[in-house]
């Protein structure tokens, strides 16, 4: 018997059983991540301003980018600036996979930030926006352990966490009363 013919049956059976009838399966159409206002902003400002980078890539630390859909594309560019080369787009999107690729091109090209003065001032806004966050997750978890200790009886431990629930809520006003200062929130 003839191997092509085995081969194209098969194919033929395997095609069959899927219930496509010989009809070429089509691929499911790709989703588009949306990308939030903040990782836009400040990827695309990063991209742009060597000021940016100076100043805001040093403070973007992991907690703050973890859960970023472009985290890979920062963590990227962090280590073309900690290199000492000279941050291009083409230099950027050449070192990434694909898929990041992709994404980068979706980011830049809804970017409409074109002067580096406004661009700091948004990537700076988004800076604190992302501490701000990151201090609420942490009150919050704080709250978190000191229900869990209370109902274990662990009384000490309680206070204690207390008392460091107090410290950064003042360190949250504090930083709050410096943003409406500033004029960042209301």
């Amino acid at each position: 018997m003839d191997a092509g013919l085995v081969l194209e049956q098969f194919k033929k059976a395997a095609t069959d059983r899927r219930g496509g009838g010989g009809i070429p399966q089509k691929a499911p159409p790709k989703q588009e991540i949306a990308i939030p206002a903040i990782e836009s902003i400040l990827l695309n400002a990063m991209v742009a301003s060597a000021e940016v980078r100076a100043e805001i890539l040093p403070l973007l630390t992991p907690d703050l980018i973890g859960d970023f859909a472009t985290r890979e594309i920062f963590e990227t560019v962090r280590l073309i600036v900690e290199s000492g080369t000279t941050l291009t787009f083409s230099g950027l999107d050449a070192r990434l996979s694909p898929a990041l690729q992709t994404l980068l091109h979706s980011v830049i090209a809804a970017d409409d930030i074109d002067d580096e003065a406004s661009s700091l001032a948004l990537a700076r806004a988004c800076l604190r926006k992302l501490e701000a966050g990151a201090t609420k997750r942490q009150v919050d978890e704080l709250r978190t352990r000191i229900r869990a200790a209370e109902r274990e009886g662990r009384i000490a431990e309680a206070l204690e966490l207390m008392a460091e629930l107090g410290q950064l809520e003042k360190e949250v006003k504090r930083s709050g009363d410096e943003l409406r200062m500033a004029g960042v929130v209301h």
